[in-house]
């Protein structure tokens, strides 16, 4: 699947990718990541990744920054700090 440019850079890229299985799909790649007695690192063709940790990533659409907002739910009232002592 992956042929280096330059055989200088092959080194790297093998530390890179390693031992990642391709996979068609996730339904694939999460039965080759955890149903064989060992954990695999498996990346599907279309980008989602499953890591040896069991962590999944990529293949989203579109990227969303700046969601999370700090609030106490109320409209209009004082701004609340978080690290402020409330003990009595």
């Amino acid at each position: 699947l992956i042929n280096p440019g330059h055989v200088s850079i092959a080194p790297a890229l093998f530390l890179a990718v390693g031992n990642t299985l391709v996979a068609p799909d996730l339904e694939t790649a999460t039965r080759w990541a955890y149903e064989f007695g060992k954990r695999w690192r498996v990346v599907t063709v279309d980008g989602k990744l499953i890591e040896t940790s069991g962590t999944m990533s990529g293949g989203g659409k579109s990227v969303q920054k700046g969601k999370m907002k700090l609030s106490n739910g109320k409209k209009g009232s004082q701004k609340v700090n978080p690290m402020a002592d409330t003990s009595p």
